[in-house]
């Protein structure tokens, strides 16, 4: 039944591809040998901690730790926007709201601070005393907007509301353990939150400020860190990169780890985030290194991007998914192009790769139904893309269909 059901997929495809299948084998989302960025962003006169692209794809906001700034760029021109903006002490963290108008900054000298700007005016909108007892590593907006996520190395979490109120509402701690909270990530429906702390992965009902289900540890037999996480776009997957060199795939539901370590990287992982479309992972290295990872097969896919000098601290791929922007000890701030195939290349490839569907699928599929779904002439259709995920979601494991 599934195979007929993936011949059917497949057919709404068929009849447009002829002539790409020749072109397609190419067509990979990933790094080339020798690979430049297409812009480098210099201002920073410090680690460059933490990056984040505006949602609707126009800017990136920086910090950079020992130079007390956060910094807007302009992803065009990749020119600065405006003067830095001015911090009292260390930043390690910094965030978008989901509408792209406001920015979160977390600052950790002499005391511990959350800062949040207008986006377009540069101009601060909140300043937040926290009681946290060390820095501020790690923040995250909620998708829905209505809540910010604050997490730091004295081991709590603590979640501020009424963000446009005068004052921000900051709830009661939750606290991980005795280690640092190094890294924080929203579930899709705003109301789970996943942390790292030491070897550990968790998960809070930020309602109850209770954990949800089983952590999540790695057990090397060393002392394992976990550096970063990041949750699939449909919250069913979350990615972690640690000090054991590797990058691992979790199941959510099931909590259990999807297939080995991703390996590759000779030092450790720093930061990892997903692709919008989840088939994608980067992963940023001490190596100097940066590596994009498919989720399904947990291949590399290409080669590594290499011009980052130091430590790669952070990565984050654009909206769209065709950008890459990396931060670094290095102090600047590359913007990479990743080589996306087309809807006709990628459909060429999975005929390509089981070239007998082909024939069992016009057998299946009447003329009259194929042509209902044609999209020579339309393009790149919604309804053509949720296809041929469809298919290529169930060719993830073809071996295991009936």
């Amino acid at each position: 039944m599934k195979k007929r059901l993936l011949f059917s997929l497949c057919a709404i495809l068929i009849p447009h591809i002829s002539n790409t299948a020749a072109s397609s084998s190419s067509a990979i989302a990933g790094g080339q040998e020798g690979q430049k960025p297409i812009k480098n962003l210099i201002g920073h006169t410090y680690d460059v901690y933490s990056i984040a692209f505006s949602p609707d794809g126009t800017k990136i906001v920086s910090g950079g730790s020992g130079d007390w700034t956060v910094r807007l760029w302009d992803i065009d021109t990749g020119e600065q926007i405006g003067a830095p903006l001015a911090q009292n002490g260390y930043v390690k963290a910094v965030a978008f709201s989901p509408d792209s108008s406001k920015i979160a900054s977390g600052e950790g000298a002499y005391n511990m601070v959350i800062r949040l700007w207008n986006a377009n005016t540069g101009q601060q909108i909140h300043e937040i005393f926290t009681d946290f007892n060390a820095m501020i590593s790690s923040l995250a907006f909620s998708p829905d907007g209505t809540k910010l996520a604050a997490g730091s190395h004295d081991g709590t979490i603590r979640i501020l509301s009424s963000l446009n109120a005068a004052s921000p509402r900051i709830g009661e701690s939750m606290r991980e353990r005795a280690d640092a909270v190094r890294s924080i990530a929203f579930a899709p429906d705003s109301n789970m939150l996943a942390s790292a702390a030491g070897n550990t992965i968790n998960f809070w009902n930020i309602n109850t400020r209770q954990k949800v289900g089983e952590s999540l540890s790695i057990c090397s037999g060393r002392r394992d860190l976990i550096y970063s996480i990041a949750l699939s776009p449909d919250g069913t997957k979350v990615a972690s990169g640690g000090n054991d060199t590797t990058v691992r795939i979790w199941d959510i539901n099931t909590r259990k780890q999807i297939g080995i370590p991703l390996t590759g990287h000779t030092d450790w992982v720093n930061t990892v985030a997903f692709s919008p479309d989840g088939g994608k992972i980067a992963s940023g290295s001490k190596d100097k290194t940066i590596r994009l990872w498919d989720v399904c097969t947990g291949k590399q896919i290409g080669e590594p991007l290499k011009e980052h000098s130091e430590s790669v601290l952070s990565v984050k791929f654009s909206p769209n998914g065709t950008m890459l922007a990396s931060g670094s000890s290095d102090n600047t701030i590359k913007i990479w192009q990743l080589m996306i195939p087309t809807l006709q290349q990628r459909a060429a490839r999975v005929i390509q790769q089981h070239p007998e569907i082909n024939e069992q699928a016009k057998i299946l599929i009447p003329s009259g139904i194929q042509q209902k779904f044609d999209i020579g002439d339309r393009g790149q259709t919604i309804e053509a893309m949720e296809a041929l995920e469809a298919i290529e979601k169930l060719l993830g494991d073809l071996n295991d269909l009936d």
